[in-house]
């Protein structure tokens, strides 16, 4: 098994055939890769959290309208997945998780939205494959992913700023954060294929946790 089966699969196997076996061009996946990745965390969590009591499903522009996006002039696409709950015979949006295939996913554009969520007390997170690689002759194929420890920039959105609740990266090359960061929060890494509940989940089930007693 890869040492980064996520992300190396994802970019070996499916950014492969996708170029290479359906002749698609690059700008092509660029446009789909993050709706891909979408569709993939959400059909392997949603049978996790729903064990939980929690729904994870994808968002309709009603959402950003009840977060408050719109009314800001955020939006109405900055809220990918979207965490529900019931208490008191309520469903209630607590959290929301934006993806992204890879970090060059023009994260800053996230950032107005997921500020305004949290300021809310809205659980806002990053889920990314971190599948950044450079082929022969300029790299030497390997998934480095963006985050690693020299992407400075990149980190501080999370480790610095504290822009978004956190951050989980399903390639396992991805330096996870130290126990504390200057914001508190951190980037955290995960494979799909951990013992249940895994890092995501635990924390997912601690913020409707928080949610529910604020």
């Amino acid at each position: 098994m890869f040492k980064s089966e996520s992300a190396d699969l994802w970019v070996h196997l499916i950014y492969d055939q996708f170029r290479n076996r359906f002749k698609r061009a690059d700008q092509s996946w660029k446009r789909v890769s993050g709706q891909a990745f979408e569709h993939v965390l959400a059909s392997i969590y949603q049978a996790r959290l729903f064990a939980h009591g929690i729904s994870l499903r994808p968002s309709t522009r009603a959402d950003a309208v009840a977060f408050g996006l719109v009314k800001r002039g955020l939006g109405s696409a900055k809220t990918d997945l979207v965490l529900e709950g019931t208490h008191a015979g309520k469903l209630h949006r607590f959290g929301v998780i934006h993806c992204k295939a890879s970090i060059a996913e023009r994260l800053t554009d996230d950032v107005p939205a997921s500020k305004e969520l949290m300021r809310k007390g809205i659980w806002s997170v990053i889920a990314t494959m971190d599948a950044k690689m450079f082929p022969p002759p300029h790299g030497k194929g390997v998934v480095n992913g963006e985050l690693g420890l020299n992407a400075r920039d990149k980190r501080k959105y999370f480790e610095v700023a504290g822009q978004f609740s956190g951050c989980y990266s399903f390639n396992l090359r991805t330096p996870p954060s130290p126990a504390k960061t200057k914001s508190g929060c951190r980037i955290n890494t995960l494979s799909f294929t951990e013992a249940q509940p895994d890092l995501l989940v635990k924390d997912v089930c601690a913020a409707w946790k928080s949610f529910k007693h604020d």
